[in-house]
């Protein structure tokens, strides 16, 4: 089984990494989607080439792949310990699981709890927009603007300036301090043998 877990690993740091980058992107530009200019034509050319770096072009890919990446470094600490699950991508379950295996004082189950409560939070209103209830439901709509004939308002998650950029921060924090848990607990374990 660890060597599944070191393959959920691998590609849950590819996500990662991904969603890193596109944080550090959003934040590098202050979430602006403005633009200033001499005349009319420059400011929106300069609003244009803003917009391209703020959360109205890159926050749903990086709020994706945050919460594909926790779900597989999840799955792949309790592949770790030899705990198999559903594929399927109900995370409050695989929580569960996590604390039964470590207990729920255990730094690793508080950190995994609590990232993907803020996770949750961010996207709590998105879910209540579209009347979202379930994981797999909420991964379909943040990969198809559409799906059987369901359409998807993303406006909760766009155009939240520097508010914005407090939130992709934290974030980001937060994706560091589970891969770094994950990578600390594989270290101990898989090298302890």
């Amino acid at each position: 089984m660890k060597e599944r877990a070191l393959r959920f690993f691998r590609l849950a740091e590819q996500y990662s990494e991904a969603a890193l980058l596109l944080l550090d992107t959003l934040f590098d530009n202050g979430n602006s989607n403005a633009g200033i200019g001499k005349t009319m034509e420059e400011a929106y050319i300069q609003m244009e080439k803003n917009s391209i770096k703020s959360d109205l072009y890159l926050f749903i890919p990086a709020l994706f792949n945050c919460l594909q990446s926790t779900e597989l470094f999840l799955k792949g600490i309790l592949l770790l310990n030899e705990t198999e699950f559903d594929n399927k991508h109900e995370v409050q379950k695989l929580l569960e699981k996590l604390k039964v295996i470590y207990g729920d004082n255990s730094s690793i189950y508080k950190e995994f709890y609590g990232v993907y409560s803020f996770q949750t939070n961010i996207i709590k209103q998105y879910k209540k927009d579209n009347e979202i209830t379930n994981t797999h439901d909420l991964y379909i709509s943040l990969r198809y603007p559409e799906h059987k004939g369901r359409e998807y308002n993303y406006s909760s998650l766009f155009c939240n300036g520097a508010r914005g950029c407090d939130l992709f921060r934290k974030l980001r924090n937060n994706i560091e301090k589970i891969k770094n848990t994950v990578l600390r607990e594989f270290r101990e374990t898989y090298w302890a043998e």
